[in-house]
């Protein structure tokens, strides 16, 4: 389906204010990459930040299994959105993640 003229020369409409105050890096990281869901891009934010804050642990980062328990859950986050499980939106979530967790 094609986007309405006047959308395209706007471009995609930016995420809740709400949610660049909660989580500023990792909404600009879904915002630029599920522009046509912005609703769910806002909601897997925040589902991140729930389940990171569930399984990750004080050293998580130096434990292969506290690492792949992080990467399962966000994974699943993803594919809950039917977002890319691989690639740079994974890489850049979980980039963010393992530096601000």
């Amino acid at each position: 389906m094609k986007a309405h003229p006047l959308a395209r020369r706007l471009g995609p409409p930016s995420p809740p204010a709400n949610c660049y105050r909660r989580f500023p890096h990792l909404a600009r990281i879904f915002h630029g990459s599920v522009v046509d869901h912005d609703v769910v891009g806002v909601v897997a934010v925040s589902d991140i930040d729930t389940i990171v804050k569930q399984v990750r642990y004080t050293g998580w980062k130096e434990t292969q299994e506290g690492d792949r328990t992080v990467r399962k859950e966000l994974r699943q986050v993803l594919k809950k959105f039917g977002l890319p499980i691989i690639g740079p939106l994974f890489d850049n979530a979980y980039a963010y993640v393992s530096e601000n967790y």
